[in-house]
């Protein structure tokens, strides 16, 4: 039997590692507004919404398309995370 302390510890740990993942999506996803091309408006190039940069590219810099890149990256671990408990559920029920 599994001691009940260390599925706790377990669980802590999974929950914070999805918390970095979460605050790692939320701080690139600021990055790639502040790495914008000069010249182009936050508001009014992105149709009144700053976090449309998101999806388009050719207005990015370098730094902002890596942003981007990392943005994605965490924010497609962080739903895998969140989902992960929910499969397992199914699969062993």
């Amino acid at each position: 039997m599994i001691n009940e302390n260390l599925i706790k510890a377990a669980g802590f740990i999974y929950l914070a590692v999805a918390f970095i993942f979460w605050f790692g999506a939320m701080f690139f996803m600021f990055r790639v507004v502040k790495f914008r091309k000069p010249g182009v408006n936050m508001w009014r190039d992105t149709l009144l919404n700053p976090f449309n940069l998101i999806f388009m590219s050719p207005k990015l810099t370098e730094k902002g398309l890596k942003a981007r890149k990392n943005l994605i990256i965490c924010s497609v671990v962080f739903i895998f995370l969140c989902l992960l408990p929910i499969l397992i559920k199914n699969v062993l029920k």
